[in-house]
């Protein structure tokens, strides 16, 4: 029943059945239901909540789904988590969106701790995501920022200029 509620979008009414199965003694898929309960809290943008229940499933399942490590990334990075860290290293790579958007969260991740040379690298892979051009657009900007910053000078003016080119 819970799944049906989560396709069917019906995010109050699978969080209000997850409550009273997760209640009972015994629950033989109860991490499942922490994910469902997770990915209800997430598409509601309460990512602290999320964050939680991500956290009870992710503990049983050494190799989760990376759209599943992405989301409970963000919500880590939301709540201001440090967990976020590991959840979007786990889900970045430069082979799908899911690698994209983990890796553009994982710059701003980085660039909010002040690991700027980390954040270079991360939106240097995110830069590449040319299917959503806002994050595309985004990544580059902060590439080419933090590149000056970093006391790469005549790299961030080349970006800076591919980027007014571009954008």
């Amino acid at each position: 029943l819970a799944n049906v509620y989560y396709k069917q979008k019906q995010y109050d009414e699978l969080l209000g059945y997850a409550t009273v199965v997760q209640s009972r003694p015994g629950v033989s898929n109860a991490d499942e239901i922490a994910l469902l309960v997770a990915e209800a809290y997430f598409q509601k943008g309460d990512y602290t909540t999320a964050l939680k229940n991500y956290k009870q499933y992710l503990s049983t399942h050494d190799k989760a789904d990376r759209n599943v490590l992405l989301r409970a990334g963000y919500s880590a990075f939301a709540a201001n988590d440090n967990q976020a860290l590991d959840y979007l290293k786990s889900a970045a790579s430069d082979q799908d969106s899911t690698g994209y958007f983990a890796s553009y969260y994982l710059g701003a991740y980085y660039l909010k701790q002040q690991q700027k040379p980390l954040a270079l690298l991360a939106f240097g892979n995110a830069r590449n995501f040319k299917a959503d051009k806002k994050i595309a657009e985004e990544s580059s900007f902060q590439y080419a920022k933090i590149a000056y910053d970093v006391g790469r000078a005549e790299e961030s003016i080349n970006q800076l200029e591919a980027f007014i080119k571009d954008y």
